[in-house]
């Protein structure tokens, strides 16, 4: 029973989409450094100071996708082709690339150079009917549109743009770059209990019942509840979700198959798996050295101190925490 109100619980955390993230001790995430906003979404897009007047190349898109300042996400190209430069964002391992395009014999053998590239599912490529972009709201973090002889329809680039999402629209004399900005009826929540005071309570506006799930990442169990639970604690900040994890074996509470805790960083709207880091110093063992490995004596003890929850906050583009117990 614990553990199915722990799994819910996280799950409606996600959805509620009040939580988003930074980063860890002190490292920039990668955000980017100024906001833009769209004024006009018909016609010629009129945010145009950062033209970029290249050829479309393997080059320009680098380009692009460094300036776009993320470390890190789900980025989305329409108008492919044969995805020979849509494979090349995959390069870096950072990114979950997605080729659309409209011509099915290209998109075939986009797919077919994709899996010559052996990326694991980091690139993909479908066939899109040039209506509505095949994805949910506050999805896609960087979007690249180069559809030959179609208007980009901003409304809809924006409706699948997660917030300080970037597009990068091709248009005639070049590219152009529009920013998604963070909504004002989106809070955060940066501790344990949201703030200082651990009220528990924020300013989000959106925050309800939950309607549809925009994410889901394992595992889909803890692994028992006989031992402390495997969820330490879970802040956000900016668009990154943080929380402190125990991955050991599922079903196992012998100390001989020891826990594996990761301090794990993911994007908020998207899920993707931005970062993880090892926590060895974590756990009961840290907690408790005193306890022995002796379930008769221990099994269904809780001998996890209250303050564990409450190591990590997140402020802006910054993550503060304790990489071990008692450090």
């Amino acid at each position: 029973m614990y553990q199915t109100i722990l799994r819910i619980s996280f799950i409606l955390a996600v959805l509620a989409i009040n939580l988003r993230g930074s980063i860890v001790s002190g490292i920039s995430p990668g955000l980017p450094t100024e906001t833009e906003k769209v004024r006009s979404y018909s016609g010629i897009i009129e945010d145009s100071d950062n033209l970029i007047n290249e050829a479309f190349s393997v080059e320009s898109f680098g380009q692009m996708l460094k300036e776009s300042g993320f470390g890190g996400g789900l980025a989305v190209h329409v108008g492919c082709g044969d995805g020979k430069v849509t494979a090349a964002l995959a390069d870096d391992g950072k990114f979950i690339i997605q080729g659309l395009d409209t011509d099915l014999m290209g998109i075939n053998r986009a797919r077919e150079f994709a899996r010559s590239l052996e990326l694991d599912g980091r690139l993909t490529f479908r066939q899109w009917d040039g209506n509505l972009l095949p994805y949910t709201d506050n999805l896609v973090n960087i979007l690249f549109w180069e559809m030959q002889g179609a208007e980009p329809d901003m409304d809809e680039i924006m409706r699948v743009l997660a917030p300080n999402g970037i597009a990068w629209v091709k248009q005639s004399g070049g590219w152009n770059r529009v920013s998604k900005s963070w909504p004002g009826d989106i809070d955060e929540w940066p501790h344990f209990r949201y703030d200082a005071g651990s009220t528990g309570a924020s300013g989000d506006q959106r925050v309800g019942p939950p309607k549809h799930i925009q994410w889901e990442a394992g595992p889909r169990y803890m692994r028992s509840h006989e031992i402390e639970t495997g969820l330490s604690s879970i802040v956000s900040a900016s668009g990154r979700l943080y929380y402190i994890l125990d991955e050991g074996p599922i079903g196992i509470t012998d100390a001989r198959f020891p826990a594996k805790w990761s301090l794990v960083c993911r994007d908020a709207f998207n899920g993707i798996l931005l970062w993880k880091r090892p926590m060895p110093g974590w756990g009961w063992q840290a907690w408790n050295r005193e306890r022995v490995n002796d379930p008769n004596t221990w099994l269904g003890l809780r001998t996890r101190p209250a303050d564990v929850d409450r190591v990590m906050v997140a402020d802006g583009n910054y993550l503060y925490t304790t990489l071990s117990f008692g450090a």
